[in-house]
């Protein structure tokens, strides 16, 4: 569990040097988030469904919410 998250926020870390709009960045925390959510949620044999299912949901919503966000701002830079 450690490794994966060291190898996780490495990635993050790295992502942030890049030049990324907020549904890229919504989708990574989203992920992340979701994921340490499902496993401390998942218990037992359901703790790896868990953890995955909640990496999905979490990189689906964090994405919408940054796509939300993206179009948002589009509208203010036009007026």
């Amino acid at each position: 569990m450690i490794k994966s998250l060291s190898i996780i926020s490495v990635i993050l870390i790295g992502l942030t040097g890049c030049q990324m709009n907020n549904k890229t960045a919504g989708s990574a925390v989203g992920g992340l988030a979701g994921g340490l959510l499902g496993n401390t949620l998942g218990k037992g044999g359901g703790n790896i469904a868990a953890t995955i299912g909640g990496a999905v949901l979490g990189t689906v919503v964090g994405g919408s919410v940054g796509e939300s966000m993206d179009t948002q701002q589009e509208l203010n830079q036009n007026r």
